[in-house]
This record gives C-alpha cells, sequence and structure tokens, in this order.
C-alpha cells in the first residue's frame, strides 16, 4: 500500500482535478441552453460529459498509473497495432459512422469513439520504447532513417485521408519535439522533415485543405469563417472580467460546435481577459511540470515519451485557443478538459496516467 502511494504525482493530481472541475463548470455554463433546447433540461449534455469525459478519463488516468513501465513496455505494440486497425476501420463502410466526419469515426453498434485520438497516445508511447532500440541497434543514419520514414508515413497516411491534418500535426510534433530530446544530430531528425514536407506538398492539390486555408487568408462567408467570426465577437465582447458565467450572449445566438471546438471563445466571452491568462497561464504551469518530470529521467524511454505529451497538450490547447482568437483556421481540435469529446480526453488521460507513475516505475 506504501508503494501505490508513493507512485501518486500529488502536484500532476492538483492540476488534474483543477483542470477538471474548471472544465466540468465552464462545460455546464456554455452547454445549458444547447441541452435544454435538444432534451428540454439543461443537464443532459453535462450529465454525458461527466460520464464521458470525467469518469471514463478518471479510469484510464487510474489504470494506466499503475502499469509498470515493464508492463507497458509489452502492451505498447499491441496497443498501437489495434489502434492503427480501428483508424484504417474508419475507411469500412459497415463500421464507420455516418455523416460529415465518417472517416473519423468507428462505430461499433454499443459504442462509437475517433481512433486517431487513441492512436496519439498508443503511437507516442510505442515510439518511445522503439526509437531508443533503433538506435542502438542500427550504425547508419540511413537504415535509421528510412526505418522511421517508413512507419511514420504509413500512419501519417491513413490519419491524413481522414481527413484530419490538425491531428497528424499533433502527432508530428509531439514525436518530433521527444526525438529532440534525445539530442539526435541533423540526420537523424532528417526523417520528420522529409515526411512533413511530402505531405504538406499533397496537400497544395487537395482542394478540400487548400479552400480552407485561402478561405480563411480572404475572409470568406462560408460557415467556417462564420464559425471564426462569432468566435472572435465572443471573444472580444468579454472585455477585460467578463460577462459572468451563464451570461454569454453568443451561445444564445447559437454558435457552430460551441460545446466542442468553440468552447473557448464562449469561455472567454463570459470571464474575459483575465479568466483566459489565468487558465492559459495554470496550463502552462501543468506543461511545466511535466517537462519537469521528464528532465528528471535518466532512461530515453520514459524522457522520451513525457516530453511527447508535454508536446502534444501544449500544442492541440494552443490550435483550439488560437482557432478561437481568429489567428488561425478553424479546426476541429477540442481543449483539453473542457471541450464535449471523450475519444481525445480519454486517450489525454491515458497519458497522463503514465506520466504519473512514471518515476516509480
Amino acid at each position: 500500500m506504501e508503494h501505490t502511494f508513493k507512485k501518486w504525482d500529488s502536484r500532476l493530481f492538483f492540476f488534474i482535478l483543477l483542470f477538471t472541475i474548471w472544465g466540468a463548470v465552464t462545460f455546464f455554463s456554455v452547454s445549458s441552453p444547447i441541452s435544454q433546447r435538444d432534451y428540454g433540461n439543461s443537464y443532459a449534455y453535462e450529465l454525458s460529459f461527466l460520464s464521458k469525459n470525467v469518469l471514463l478519463g478518471t479510469c484510464a488516468f487510474l489504470i494506466f498509473s499503475f502499469l509498470s513501465w515493464r508492463s507497458l513496455r509489452k502492451i505498447s505494440l499491441p496497443l498501437f497495432l489495434l489502434t492503427f486497425l480501428f483508424v484504417l476501420g474508419t475507411f469500412i463502410p459497415g463500421i464507420q459512422l455516418g455523416g460529415e466526419s465518417a472517416h473519423r469515426w468507428v462505430n461499433l453498434g454499443f459504442i462509437s469513439f475517433q481512433p486517431s485520438e487513441f492512436l496519439k497516445f498508443s503511437f507516442l508511447l510505442w515510439f518511445a520504447f522503439f526509437i531508443p532500440q533503433i538506435r542502438r541497434e542500427f550504425q547508419s543514419s540511413v537504415h535509421k532513417g528510412l526505418v522511421v520514414i517508413g512507419i511514420i508515413s504509413l500512419v501519417s497516411l491513413f490519419v491524413y485521408l481522414q481527413p484530419t491534418l490538425s491531428t497528424l500535426l499533433i502527432m508530428w510534433v509531439s514525436l518530433m519535439v521527444a526525438y529532440i530530446s534525445l539530442k539526435p544530430n541533423v540526420q537523424e531528425l532528417m526523417p520528420f522533415f522529409i515526411v512533413i514536407g511530402i505531405f504538406l506538398v499533397f496537400s497544395l492539390f487537395w482542394g478540400y485543405r487548400v479552400d480552407r486555408i485561402t478561405s480563411f487568408l480572404s475572409g470568406g462567408s462560408t460557415e467556417v469563417d462564420y464559425q471564426k467570426n462569432q468566435s472572435q465577437l465572443a471573444v472580444g465582447s468579454g472585455g477585460l472580467l467578463g460577462k459572468g458565467l451563464g451570461n454569454s450572449k453568443v451561445k444564445l445566438i447559437g454558435l457552430p460546435l460551441m460545446i466542442s471546438d468553440s468552447i473557448f471563445s464562449v469561455y472567454a466571452e463570459e470571464v474575459g481577459f483575465i479568466g483566459s491568462v489565468a487558465l492559459i497561464g495554470a496550463w502552462l504551469f501543468f506543461i511545466w511540470h511535466i517537462v519537469q518530470k521528464a528532465e528528471r529521467s535518466r532512461d530515453q524511454d520514459k524522457r522520451f515519451f513525457a516530453y511527447g505529451v508535454a508536446a502534444w497538450l501544449s500544442l492541440q490547447a494552443f490550435i483550439h485557443i488560437a482557432s478561437n482568437i481568429g489567428v488561425m483556421p478553424t479546426t476541429g481540435i477540442p481543449l483539453p478538459f473542457f471541450s464535449y469529446g471523450s475519444s481525445s480526453q480519454i486517450a489525454l488521460m491515458a497519458a497522463l496516467g503514465v506520466i504519473n507513475g512514471l518515476e516509480y516505475s
């Protein structure tokens, strides 16, 4: 029992508890009008949020908190392969979820989820063991580079085709930052730049992606631009101190996807500049704690994983907030702990569970 308590990172737990409560309160404030409209009561979406994001996320955190690093090494490859198979399943009509984002969801009848969100976790975890191994086994930088290019390209291809470039960007950056933590030479980093370059060039010939970027730069009048404009209006109208919880005006008008993709804009309207800075500041302290844990680790695989998680959480929050304030095109990236997106939150909490037990496994 004493060993179990030693594995608990009290500071990490404090941040998780803080953001869980913060997110749940914010989500209720944002979702209550929509819940009243859709279900006739103000609590339907909040109860779903608590049962999926919070409860299932907590279960994932606890499970991975108490798995030893040796156990994680054993399950990392099967977990990655299973997740990747589900990503492939998003292209199979029988199990893909219908709708505009069919290629992002798997529907198993009793549950539906986004496997690419879980791939962020499983791919990073497996790579944490795989990269140090190939660095030991391959002397030639060319051979190492070809292996890394092949694996990352294969995984990236099916995430890219979903299409979800923002998720892919988070995966690339988290892997690259994690790899940089091992102090590689320039030749070892080249595979990442090659893969990213190839996919970015392909994007120039994909009308869907090009249209989103050109519309954003030109200030067009599509639904995406409407969402961006309304988000900016909400953030700007919050002023210094905000309008108060529950007093958002834009959520009464109706902001597209405001309980998921646009939740920060409603939050900023209600708590203002001060409340927004407080959230961003707390998030930066949270990330810094994870970085400190990475720095204390003498094992390359643990250091790799911790830096990758820090990069993942940093970039995901940055993309969400940046798209809400109009400095980036609107994406489908949820804000961790705040947005209605259980797949993303469960994967994130599983990763934090590994971080929790990192020093004692």
